[in-house]
């Protein structure tokens, strides 16, 4: 690499590091970013990913999202292939969230066709995702299960 070329590496990789560092969503495509850049990077940037993917805070999930789409956006990358079962598995815990969150079902199932977890892909359900039950202002319903005693 020329010198000129190195600079601006470090330059890129300063930058996206910052990124990283105010979390959210824009941090969560940026360590994918970074992965790219940096393939070395990968080992370091794990425990950062995996506060991302075990985030259950509402902003949490949004920052998975972006996750799983800057990793569907590089998916002829095996290391990243890799990472795409893990986010998948905790985007599946957070199913009551789908009618807050356009494009989760989108992310899900082509995370599900992407994923190396071969093993998780053939325990999911082949129809579609359920739709949790809310109201009229969109607030979720809880719905007593009718086999329980009152």
């Amino acid at each position: 690499m020329s010198p000129g070329t190195c600079f601006y590496h470090a330059l890129i990789s300063e930058w996206i590091d910052r990124g990283i560092r105010l979390e959210g969503a824009i941090a969560a495509r940026l360590m994918v970013k970074k992965i790219l850049l940096a393939p070395g990077s990968l080992e370091g940037g794990l425990p950062r990913i995996r506060e991302v993917v075990h985030d259950r805070l509402p902003g949490g999930m949004r920052a998975k999202l972006s996750l799983g789409k800057a990793i569907l956006e590089h998916a002829d990358r095996q290391d990243l292939r890799a990472m795409s079962g893990f986010v998948l598995r905790e985007l599946l815990k957070d199913l009551h969230a789908i009618p807050f969150n356009p494009g989760f079902e989108s992310v899900v199932k082509e995370l599900k066709a992407t994923t190396l977890d071969r093993l998780l892909v053939e325990d999911l359900p082949s129809q579609k995702l359920p739709v949790p039950a809310t109201d009229s202002k969109g607030c979720l319903v809880i719905r007593r299960d009718a086999a329980a005693k009152v």
